[in-house]
């Protein structure tokens, strides 16, 4: 399933570490990404879930792919970047430059 990431129990332990260091609830984050409380409880306990909410939760934490996934990167990688792209697009200004880091840190080239 190309627009399924695969979210394994290591992973799923790894969003809940990422959501417990910035003194968030599920609840919280669930508000951020854009989905119900209970899609996180199951991301954070292991279950698959689409592209389009694995990169609304890599924005929504500050971080990159490879901070939950680890090795397991998707093999389409370069299309995890254009939605990321895409979402932050849609993101308020004062927002940008935290994001403009972890963009040039997964590959981004930085608009002149």
């Amino acid at each position: 399933m190309p627009h399924t990431i695969v979210i394994t129990k290591e992973a799923g332990r790894r969003v809940t570490e990422l959501r417990e260091r910035k003194g968030w609830t599920q609840a919280v984050l669930a508000a951020k990404v854009g989905v119900t409380t209970p899609q996180i409880c199951r991301i954070e306990g292991g279950a698959n879930t689409r592209r389009p909410t694995f990169a609304a939760l890599l924005v929504a934490l500050g971080c990159e792919a490879r901070d939950i996934l680890g090795a397991d990167l998707p093999e389409d990688a370069d299309a995890l970047r254009a939605e990321i792209r895409a979402r932050v697009e849609q993101l308020e200004e004062d927002k940008l430059p935290s994001l403009l880091a972890m963009m040039l840190q997964l590959g981004f080239e930085q608009a002149a």
